[in-house]
C-alpha cells in the first residue's frame, strides 16, 4: 500500500479508497482487498479481518465528527462508503465495491479528514513512521547475526517484531498501542537486566537502549515507564538516558 496516509481517521480511510481506486475494477473482490492490504490473496480469514478493522474506522470517524459542529454535513459520505462495503459481493468482481466510490465521496472524505485534523493531535508524522520501521528492520537484521546470547537475541527480536506490528496499525487504523508495545519491550529486558549488564558494552545492545530513546520520544511515554526505567541499574540507566 502506498504511504499517502493522513494521521487521523478519516484520512486512513481516504488512504484506502484511494488505493481501491487503483485497482482493476474487473480483478476478484478478495484479489483486490489482497492487494490493498497486501496480504496473501488466499488469507481470507486474514481478508475479512482486515476489511472488519475498515468498517471500523467508518464508526470511530462517525463518532469523532459528533463533536463537530455541523457533523451531519460530512455523514453523507461516510454512509456512501459504509453501504458499499456492505453491498459488495466478496466472491464477484471488484466494480460491486469500486463503482459505487465517486468523486463527491472521495471529496467528502477529505472534508471530513480536515475538519478532524482542525481538533486532533498528530503522534508521529510519516517520515517517523518511516524512520522508525527503517530502524528496526536494521537493527533485526544486526540482532539476528550478534553475538549476544541466543535468549536475549530471541527476546528483542520478538520485542522489536512487537513494536514494528504496533506502528502498522497505528499507520493503517490508528490503533494506539504504540506505548503498550514499548512498555512490553521494557519489561521483558529489565527481566533480564543480568544479562543486560553482563553485554552492556555490545555495540548492537547499546543501538538497542539507543532506539527504546528515540521511540520512547516519539510516542510521549508514559511518566511512569521513564519511572520504571530509572529504576533499574546504573549501567542500564546510563545506556537509556
Amino acid at each position: 500500500m502506498e504511504n499517502t496516509f493522513k494521521m487521523n481517521q478519516a484520512g486512513r480511510l481516504i488512504n484506502i479508497i484511494t488505493n481501491a481506486k487503483k485497482m482493476d475494477r474487473t480483478m476478484g473482490s478478495k484479489q483486490a482487498w489482497a492487494r490493498i492490504f497486501d496480504i496473501d490473496k488466499n488469507d481470507t480469514s486474514m481478508i475479512f479481518q482486515k476489511l472488519a478493522h475498515t468498517m471500523d474506522l467508518i464508526l470511530q470517524v462517525k463518532n469523532e465528527l459528533s463533536s463537530v459542529l455541523g457533523a451531519d454535513l460530512y455523514i453523507t459520505p461516510l454512509e456512501k462508503v459504509e453501504k458499499a462495503f456492505f453491498e459488495q459481493n466478496l466472491n464477484g468482481y471488484f466494480h460491486t465495491f469500486i463503482d459505487s466510490i465517486d468523486a463527491t465521496t472521495i471529496y467528502g472524505l477529505n472534508i471530513c479528514a480536515v475538519r478532524l485534523a482542525e481538533k486532533t493531535s498528530i503522534i508521529l508524522t510519516e517520515e517517523e513512521v518511516l524512520e522508525l520501521l527503517n530502524t528496526i528492520a536494521s537493527l533485526k537484521e544486526e540482532v539476528y547475526t550478534s553475538n549476544l546470547p541466543k535468549e536475549l537475541i530471541e527476546l528483542i527480536i520478538i520485542k522489536l517484531v512487537e513494536i514494528q506490528a504496533a506502528i502498522d496499525n497505528y499507520r493503517m487504523w490508528g490503533s494506539n498501542k504504540l506505548e503498550q508495545s514499548l512498555d512490553s519491550m521494557i519489561g521483558g529486558l529489565l527481566r533480564n537486566k543480568d544479562e543486560l549488564v553482563v553485554n552492556e558494552k555490545n555495540p548492537v545492545l547499546k543501538k538497542i537502549i539507543q532506539f527504546i530513546g528515540i521511540f520512547r520520544n516519539a510516542v510521549s511515554t508514559a511518566v511512569e515507564v521513564n519511572e520504571l526505567v530509572e529504576s533499574t541499574s546504573e549501567t542500564i540507566r546510563q545506556l537509556i538516558e
